[in-house]
Order: structure tokens, then sequence, then C-alpha cells
């Protein structure tokens, strides 16, 4: 499934009950954690130690939990508590009837809160078979790694741009979709509109939108 080095195989599992404690989950969130995952695996440590490269400037370690699922979905607020309190960076395995799927969240330090990480936003691959799931370690430092495996995921949802940092380019992606949202929304408030006057200042408010995205 991976195309990682074996000295950084972990395959360890994680007992659901004292995770769950751990992360502080509400109560909300525990009760689709406990729902929606069957099992969690501590599956593999990227690391100075496992790998053999330089820790990075933000990224010390990447661990790679594999959960598997009762369902299909899963409640992205389980893997927003993991993220903002684990340490570490994360990748994601998700897997539900012999399927997998990757998320992974670009993530910064939180300078409000040293204890915990600020979460830009996550990226997905598709459900696919577990042979098609296929990355692989590319960078000198880990900082190099994580941002590799971050574009691995999000493929053409996060463009790269060269001479772009990424931090630069996921905000633009979350403006991009911030955008394409409200525009979304305008055109549903069109269909259903039936005053020829407002359908017009929908419209040109959509020619507005459509013209900030064009230009960034």
């Amino acid at each position: 499934m991976f195309n990682f080095p074996s000295q950084t195989f972990f395959n360890r599992r994680v007992a659901k009950e004292k995770l769950a404690t751990q992360l502080h989950f509400t109560a909300s969130v525990r009760k689709a954690f406990n729902e929606q995952v069957k099992a969690v695996y501590w599956a593999y440590k990227l690391a100075e130690g496992t790998l053999n490269i330089s820790k990075g400037k933000r990224v010390t370690e990447i661990e790679v939990f594999h959960l598997l699922l009762n369902q299909a979905e899963l409640d992205e607020r389980v893997l927003l508590q993991w993220d903002k309190e684990l340490p570490y960076h994360i990748l994601f395995i998700l897997e539900h009837n012999n399927k997998v799927m990757a998320g992974i969240a670009f993530k910064l330090k939180d300078g409000s809160n040293k204890a915990y990480y600020s979460v830009k936003r996550y990226f997905y691959t598709p459900w696919m078979s577990k042979e098609e799931l296929n990355f692989t370690i590319a960078g000198l430092t880990l900082d190099d790694v994580y941002e590799n495996l971050v574009q691995a995921v999000a493929g053409e949802n996060l463009a790269a741009e060269e001479g772009k940092k990424m931090t630069e380019r996921v905000e633009k992606t979350i403006f991009q979709q911030e955008i394409q949202g409200k525009i979304d929304k305008l055109e549903a408030q069109i269909r259903k509109q039936k005053q020829f006057n407002r359908i017009m200042e929908l419209s040109c408010e959509v020619q507005k939108l459509k013209q900030i995205l064009e230009n960034i």
C-alpha cells in the first residue's frame, strides 16, 4: 500500500477508549468516533531516526495512522481534534470494504497556544484499491517530505505553483473555495428567483465573484 522504508513500519494497535480520552473529544465527537471507527493502528513513523534524514524547521515527525471504518464516511472533527493535539504531523489512511483513502491536513503551530496546532485544511484522495494507494518518500528534510505528501494527497486540488510557499498555495486554495461557494449559493438563488430585477442583481454579483476568481 506504500513505498515507505521497512524501518519506518510501526504497526501498533491503539486502544480506542484511551485515544478518545487523551484527545479530549467532546461528547458528540466521541460518539462519532465510537460509531464510525472500528479500529486504529499506528502504522508508520517517519522520523529523523527511521528515515536517516534531517528534521525540518516545522516538522519533526510524521505519523501514519490507519483507521478501519464501519462506514464510508468519517466525521472530520475526529481528525481535526487529533491534529490539533498531537505534536506531530499526521497522514491518515481510512479503510472501508477493502477500499482506502488518504487524508492529510496542512497544519502549522498555533502561535496563540503552543500546545495546539492550527489546521488550515484537509485534503483527501478518492477511494481506491490498496494497490493504487502508493506514496514514496521525497525530500532532504522532514519539512520537504511532509509538503510532498500533502501535494501527493491533494493532487489537482492544490496547484503546484513554482516559487510559491505551500502556506501561500493552501491559503489561495481556501480563498478560491470560499469564493466558489459564494458563487454556487448565488446561482442557486438565481434558479429559484422569479423577479427579473433581482435576477439581474444576483447575476452581477456572480460575475464580480467570477472575475475575482480569474484574477487570483
